[in-house]
């Protein structure tokens, strides 16, 4: 018998889907849009455990953050933990989450989260209750003018003096280009999942390229009113709050976008 414990590699993603779908019963119609995620998300995230070169076990992690002081600190969200059914009992779940904490401490992930289905092998690797999970159902328009919104008001307030350094001094500076890039990569994260959602709901029937559309979207969104903060004259409230509604209906409206009901 033969165990061999590495990060999962694009060849392994077959056997990850098969123990998938055992685990957490995902629809066969889910594939496709499973794998962009988890190549999306980056297989070497994901610890797997091989006895004789079959995946046994996984354990997966998010680079998430978590705001303390003002500052997000990295974090590290567990998820896709799983063990072949007749495995199960031999410690195999444990050795892969081990992996993926020290994956997360080599990473710099200095606290982690996780939505256990069981608590007390989380609890005995030093996990323990912190709160709840909430799912709310959001219409299109109200989450992108609200989210729009706020980003708006950032960027004409208490941002602006980050947006002014970051064009003034990223070229001299690359950590400075590398900081902004990140973020806008989060902003376009958190709608193009809101796309795909939408799309597969029947809500965005032209949605194309979530991707593309969710650059889009912040572009069309944003980048008035970070060219405005930078020439030293910002969007004002009342702006502000007739801007974020325009621009999404804009965008639906290419998206062909139909309301429920």
């Amino acid at each position: 018998m033969s165990l061999d414990q590495r990060p999962l590699r694009e060849g392994d993603l077959d056997q990850f889907w098969e123990l998938e779908r055992e685990a957490f019963n995902v629809a066969p119609a889910e594939r496709d849009r499973w794998q962009r995620g988890e190549r999306a998300i980056g297989l070497d995230r994901l610890e797997g455990l091989f006895l004789d070169g079959r995946l046994v076990a996984t354990s997966g992690v998010l680079g998430m953050g978590q705001w303390f002081g003002g500052r997000a600190v990295p974090m590290g969200g567990v998820r896709a933990v799983a063990t072949r059914v007749e495995q199960r009992g031999r410690g195999f779940a444990t050795r892969v989450v081990r992996a993926s904490l020290a994956a997360m401490r080599e990473r710099g992930e200095v606290i982690s989260a996780l939505y256990p289905q069981a608590v007390r092998p989380y609890r005995a690797l030093g996990w323990e209750i912190a709160g709840s999970l909430l799912y709310r159902q959001v219409e299109p328009r109200a989450f992108i003018v609200g989210l729009g919104t706020r980003i708006l008001t950032q960027i004409s307030g208490e941002a602006a003096g980050l947006i002014n350094i970051a064009l003034a001094e990223a070229r001299r500076f690359p950590i400075i280009t590398k900081m902004y890039n990140a973020t806008l990569t989060r902003g376009r994260g958190i709608f193009r999942n809101a796309l795909e959602i939408w799309h597969q709901d029947g809500l965005l029937p032209d949605l194309v390229n979530p991707e593309m559309a969710a650059m889009l979207l912040i572009s069309m969104m944003t980048d008035m009113a970070r060219i405005r903060t930078a020439m030293g004259d910002p969007m004002s409230k009342a702006e502000i709050d007739a801007y974020a509604p325009y621009a999404a209906d804009m965008f639906l409206r290419g998206c062909g976008y139909r309301p429920k009901g």
